[in-house]
């Protein structure tokens, strides 16, 4: 799942890269957290991602689930 050359969009490849980097980091967690939490949300309102897979990049690197109504 984490190599994600050439499957999303760049902005969102990059979040993805700098979330990984900075996830078991303290200082910066927060900020790499919400930056690719922005990023995935951005990607499925631009239509970039479907809204399939963008829950299922929330799951797998944000640990987020849908709710279920």
């Amino acid at each position: 799942m984490d190599n994600i050359k050439g499957l999303y969009p760049p902005y969102l490849e990059e979040s993805i890269e700098y979330w990984l980097s900075v996830k078991d980091k303290r200082y910066e967690w927060d900020l790499g957290y919400e930056d690719l939490r922005s990023s995935i949300n951005i990607a499925e309102v631009e239509g970039d991602i479907s809204s399939e897979e963008a829950w299922m990049l929330r799951k797998h690197y944000l640990g987020m689930e849908k709710a279920r109504n």
